[in-house]
């Protein structure tokens, strides 16, 4: 169950994200790579997001014919973004983990995503620190305390076709990957003005899938 919000005040774009979540899961018991186990997970979690423009590039004043791979404007220029995520985890067997995670940062985005070759582009840089406190019962969401630069890019190849690609670079000095770049993200979409079909894998957890949305649904 999820509750989005999108609103702007004073030129500062700001979102939120109320969501509980439930599910049954099987998995290897921590520290353990043969040891199955099953368990029920609780997830509350608050997500809030601020951005701040520091540079903005005007728009053309009306949506066109020209708008073939977006629905919307693409937001031209330098933002400085700041976001705070609480993450309550309850498990079926007593433990339980409280995660929470603040990021900020700059996102510059270029280009107007309507002509068919490198019209698009966005990169953001964000400082990510994360505190963790709890055990899961299982290896595969075990958070750790973790300080990171996040690193995010996208961009358009030919026509609808947008490349993806996240990392974080660990700057956690008790870590086993410190100085390393962890958690990468390759992700394929093709977008049109009224629907987006995307494909993503990450090699360091061994997953992937797909999504699609429809756009103009408010």
């Amino acid at each position: 169950i999820e509750n989005d919000r999108k609103w702007e005040k004073n030129n500062v774009k700001k979102s939120s994200k109320l969501a509980l979540v439930y599910g049954e899961y099987q998995s290897n018991k921590k520290n353990t790579k043969d040891n199955l186990i099953s368990r029920n997970r609780y997830n509350f979690l608050w997500y809030r997001e601020h951005i701040y423009p520091i540079w903005k590039q005007k728009n053309d004043s009306t949506i066109n014919e020209k708008f073939i791979y977006n629905p919307e404007f693409i937001n031209k220029g330098l933002d400085l973004l700041f976001s705070s995520k609480v993450d309550l985890y309850r498990y079926s067997d007593g433990n339980h983990q409280n995660l929470f995670t603040f990021k900020a940062g700059p996102k510059i985005t270029l280009g107007n995503f309507q002509k068919n070759i490198l019209d698009y582009t966005e990169i953001s840089l964000l400082g990510k620190t994360r505190i963790s406190d709890g055990e899961s019962p299982f290896d595969f969401d075990q958070a750790v305390d973790n300080h990171a630069i996040e690193i995010n890019l996208k961009q358009q190849l030919l026509g609808p076709l947008v490349a993806g690609y996240s990392t974080e670079y660990n700057l956690d000095i008790n870590s086993s990957d410190f100085h390393k770049f962890t958690n990468k993200q390759y992700e394929l979409s093709w977008n049109r003005r009224a629907y987006k079909f995307g494909i993503f894998y990450n090699p360091d957890r061994q997953s992937g899938g797909f999504n699609f949305e429809i756009n103009s649904f408010s």
